[in-house]
């Protein structure tokens, strides 16, 4: 498991890796992120370029496939680029792992994919993605499966509308069914006009909202559940008042270092010709980032400044409860304090495109716990208008200050041995932009221009207490309804030290082993 999550009880009771029986079921994510998981073990071809892992965290018999690839083309280069991070972050103990699912990412390690690899070394081309299409749709859709699953159909082309409600029972909203609109017009047509046909599906249990953390408080608003000024702005009757819906949205903001590529370097050292193009990656502490004392000044005026950026943060919009975000905001800073497994700040991974450009070796970072909260909502009633969305990247100081530094050790690492050999030259963020001895203000400068997003957003629909700013309890049901559950990122109350499609298919599992 990544560290860093325990910033709600709830979420924490969640994600427990300690068995615990509520209404007869064992609540355990890990559990449920190994059940969605078909572990290919390295073979004796991958390890023999350097794949490792830990088969004792992973799940084998679940419909994600998950495997390093084969063919497994550009190995060299990613040796090289860990030989790098370890050397240049050897002052602070940067260490290689062998797997970076074993609960401690901190680290230099080889990634592994959700793919579905070739059949052989020699099968060029047989590296295929394996999404969730893939893995939960494909097969059962429309009695594709004419066993217990053969009873999902998938609707393509169709928008969802909203929730048809039924009548309320002991206080609480009931969802009847939900709306959806057939071949909705593109462009969007003005607020309050027909769509197209609509349609209605009856739910006889619950309705289960699993449209993203930018999809969910979308469709959510449009139903009638959120902040009633935002709700009435928007010409949608209130149902639920519930104003943290939409709020907390985080995201990771990215920067990339590019480099053009030797033209001594072996072809053969940087092809990764029909296959994925990132291949080793190290999990910085802000320690590695910040070096030791620095990280301790940091990590400490993160501590002294709970309360006050909270509630700074809640002026602003990006939650609603300061006692809740305090919360957040503790428990990622005490994570990236922790002395025995510090919960990685940055991810900085090695990337190769041989086509682009020539050839091009790119240095991809991102902050992986932005203290920054962002906002989307509904601006119309119409529900093919996309919503407004702001994540506030680089609002707070702190996610400022660390990307640069981060950069500013990108910088550092690709100019170490033996990696430095298959680069030519810096063209982001180039030397005339951020010289050899660039101040402060020019790495942050650098980065206002050239953020971007890592699309990993989360929070908009969190699990927390109610009267702490969370839209969801430890069941996923909606505060104020009786039977409405959301299933995705959006209830991941704040960002984790990892990538999120695993922790997504566990909350999945978790939620279907309810019906089992």
């Amino acid at each position: 498991m990544p560290t860093g999550i325990a910033a709600q009880a709830d979420f924490a009771y969640l994600f427990s890796t300690t068995p615990q029986d509520v209404n007869g079921q064992i609540l355990t994510i890990p559990q449920y992120m190994k059940k969605s998981e078909h572990f290919h073990v390295p073979n004796a071809y991958q390890v023999s370029l350097g794949a490792t892992s830990t088969p004792s965290v992973h799940g084998t018999s679940g419909p994600v496939s998950v495997s390093y690839p084969q063919p497994y083309l550009g190995t060299f280069s990613f040796a090289a680029y860990i030989s790098s991070l370890l050397s240049y972050f050897k002052p602070t103990g940067l260490r290689q792992i062998p797997d970076v699912c074993s609960g401690s990412p901190h680290g230099a390690v080889r990634f592994f994919y959700s793919l579905l690899p070739g059949a052989s070394p020699d099968a060029a081309g047989d590296n295929r993605r394996c999404s969730s299409a893939v893995a939960y749709v494909y097969p059962y859709a429309n009695g594709a499966d004419a066993g217990q699953k053969s009873n999902l159909t998938v609707l393509v082309g169709a928008l969802a509308t909203g929730i048809v409600w039924g009548n309320a029972s002991q206080g609480l909203q009931v969802a009847s069914g939900v709306s959806y609109a057939a071949a909705p017009s593109s462009p969007a047509p003005p607020a309050n006009t027909t769509l197209g046909t609509i349609y209605h599906v009856e739910a006889s249990k619950e309705v289960i909202v699993c449209a993203g953390a930018l999809g969910s408080p979308h469709f959510l608003e449009l139903s009638g559940i959120g902040d009633p000024k935002v709700l009435a702005a928007a010409s949608v009757p209130v149902k639920v008042a519930l104003p943290q819906v939409g709020t907390n949205l985080q995201d990771q903001p990215l920067i990339e270092n590019v480099y053009t590529i030797n033209n001594a370097s072996q072809p053969a050292w940087i092809n990764t010709t029909n296959e994925v193009q990132e291949g080793s990656v190290g999990y910085l502490s802000l320690a590695d980032v910040l070096g030791a004392q620095n990280a301790h000044t940091a990590g400490q005026q993160l501590l002294a400044t709970v309360h006050q950026r909270a509630a700074a943060i809640v002026q602003k919009g990006g939650h609603t409860s300061v006692a809740g975000l305090s919360k957040q905001l503790l428990a990622q800073a005490e994570s990236m304090l922790d002395p025995a497994n510090p919960a990685p700040v940055v991810e900085m991974s090695f990337a190769v495109d041989s086509d682009y450009e020539g050839g091009v070796i790119g240095l991809i970072l991102w902050n992986l716990l932005p203290q920054s909260r962002g906002t989307v909502h509904i601006s119309s009633n119409n529900p093919a208008e996309l919503s407004s969305v702001n994540p506030m990247y680089l609002a707070e100081t702190f996610d400022i200050f660390l990307c640069a530094n981060a950069t500013k050790a990108a910088r550092g690492v690709i100019n170490t041995p033996p990696v430095s050999q298959l680069i030519a030259s810096e063209l982001s963020p180039g030397y005339t932009a951020v010289p050899v001895n660039a101040t402060d203000a020019q790495w942050q400068a650098f980065i206002k221009s050239a953020v971007s997003p890592t699309i990993h957003p989360v929070g908009s629909v969190a699990m927390g207490a109610r009267n702490e700013g969370g839209c969801v309890d430890s069941n996923l049901v909606v505060y104020g309804t009786k039977n409405v559950r959301v299933a995705d990122s959006s209830v991941i109350p704040i960002e984790i030290s990892a990538h999120l499609s695993a922790t997504v298919y566990g909350i999945a599992e978790k939620v279907r082993g309810g019906y089992n």
